[in-house]
């Protein structure tokens, strides 16, 4: 009867010990995930504000600065067990890259701009819908 109680005792502390650290790791998951989609958020707020703007981007802007380091920050996560987050945040950086890169120089002049500023627009929507994509897989994510 002893020894029957015994392992009973050490299967039932196996099994809490496995499931305490599932939890554990699922809730480091969702932390993960919700730093993940309040850059996203932050990300989406800007090129909004952005988009709503009637200037153009510029290299030396402060708004240019900010997005290159929202880029660094989503190009920094890492999250090995959830590689369809990994996939649409390089479909996000990939985006904002093509953005950034439509960032004038400090004296835009001419009919160039113009043409500057509806590439910024086209690119600016399709940050925003990548962006989108992100933060459906990342809430869908979250909730399992």
């Amino acid at each position: 009867m002893g020894l029957l109680s015994a392992a009973v005792a050490i299967t039932l502390t196996a099994v809490g010990w496995e499931l305490t650290r599932r939890l554990r790791r699922r809730d480091q998951e969702r932390a993960d995930l919700t730093e993940v989609d309040r850059l996203l958020r932050r990300l989406g707020v800007r090129i909004r504000l952005l988009d709503d703007q009637d200037d153009v981007l510029t290299t030396i802007s402060e708004d240019c600065q900010t997005l290159r380091s929202l880029k660094y920050e989503l190009s920094g996560v890492d999250l090995p067990a959830l590689p369809e987050v990994g996939t649409v945040l390089a479909t996000v950086v990939d985006r904002l890259d093509a953005f950034l890169g439509t960032a004038l120089r400090p004296h835009p002049a001419g009919t160039g701009t113009l043409t500057q500023a509806r590439q910024q627009g086209r690119a600016a929507q399709e940050v925003l819908s990548a962006v989108r994509d992100a933060q459906d897989v990342v809430g869908r994510l979250r909730v399992r």
